[in-house]
Parts: structure tokens; sequence; C-alpha cells
């Protein structure tokens, strides 16, 4: 667990570091927020997606592969979430909604393909 943890937190420094050299970017920095926004939105699946998954023994590397299976409904998943951190009152719904969607995400989806590979 604390090993995946720190593969995690790798995971999001180097691409937030690489993010941060984007918005440094005079005529690129145009579309940083954008690219922000969606790290966001994948950031928040992978950790949210975590939950039930490692709770089911699956390793972090399948968790990435079947998030990238799935990208558009994982991306609909975090994007929310995303949205959802934005709104002041809406943002403490944030965190239980983020983990019960992540569970039913598992039930409806990602088990079923587990299952099938």
């Amino acid at each position: 667990t604390i090993l995946t943890e720190i593969g995690k937190i790798f995971y999001f420094v180097t691409r937030a570091i690489l993010l941060f050299i984007i918005c440094l970017i005079p005529i690129v920095q145009v579309i940083a927020p954008f690219l922000w926004f969606l790290f966001g939105a994948w950031f928040l699946v992978m950790e949210y997606g975590d939950y039930p998954m490692a709770n089911n023994d699956v390793a972090y590397d399948k968790q990435r592969g079947l998030m990238r299976k799935n990208r558009m409904t994982s991306l609909g998943f975090g994007g929310t979430l995303t949205f959802m951190t934005m709104i002041p009152i809406l943002n403490f719904l944030a965190m239980p909604t983020g983990v019960c969607g992540a569970t039913a995400l598992w039930v409806d989806e990602w088990q079923q393909q587990l299952d099938e590979s």
C-alpha cells in the first residue's frame, strides 16, 4: 500500500512539473488551464478508483490499465468530481460522492472487464 501511494505521488509530481513548465511557455500557456483540468480529472479518478480496486486486490498497474481502457468514462467521472470541487458548499459532497461513484463504477464496469481479461 505504501509503495502504491509513493507511486501515485511520483506519477502526480512528474506530470505536474511538466504542466507547470507548459504554463511558462508563452503561446502554449493558453491551453494550460484545460490541461490542468484534464489532469485533475484523471488524477481524481485514479485516486477514488483506487479505493474499491485496492479492496479487491487489483494492482496499481492494472488499475491504470482499466481506467485507460475506459478513458471517456473515467474522465467523465473525474471531470464531474473536479467541477464539484470548484463549487462552494457542493465541494463538501465531492469526497463521499467520489467514493460512492468509484464503487459503482467498480461494480458496474471495471470488475466485469477485469474478469473478462
